[in-house]
């Protein structure tokens, strides 16, 4: 799966969650929605600009196929969605202070880079903070 920064959003068409290889998951920080494109462009889900905050950063796909993204408002942390967009957890990451990209590793762990710091937080899948 390739994850893009939401300055390509602006070159593709409308879309969110990805369940295939070759997806593409695109974050749209305006609207707080993440969107899911087939490789030949096709719209295949979003996530409607549900979910808890705004100002989402990064994107990516845990190895169970739920969505995940950061958040900066109302506080630092992460979002995860089912396939049809609904928010199915969420929890605060005070220890990142400016949230950017955001990776799941293959045993679910969440590594989210912290633009102030340049670090990377790590996050269980049920949200406890492992280290930077």
């Amino acid at each position: 799966m390739t994850r893009l920064g939401a300055a390509w959003a602006l070159a593709l068409a409308p879309a969110a969650l990805a369940q295939s290889p070759g997806d593409l998951v695109v974050n749209d920080y305006n609207r707080s929605r993440l969107e899911v494109y087939a490789p030949d462009g096709t719209l295949q889900s979003t996530t409607a600009g549900s979910g808890t905050g705004s100002q989402w950063q990064g994107a990516a796909v845990t190895p169970g196929g739920l969505l995940a993204t950061v958040r900066r408002l109302p506080s630092n942390g992460i979002d995860v969605f089912a396939p049809d967009g609904t928010e199915v957890a969420t929890f605060d990451t005070p220890q990142v202070v400016l949230p950017g990209d955001l990776d799941v590793f293959s045993d679910g762990t969440f590594a989210v880079c912290d633009f102030s710091s340049g670090e990377v937080d790590l996050f269980t899948a049920a949200g406890v903070y492992i280290g930077s």
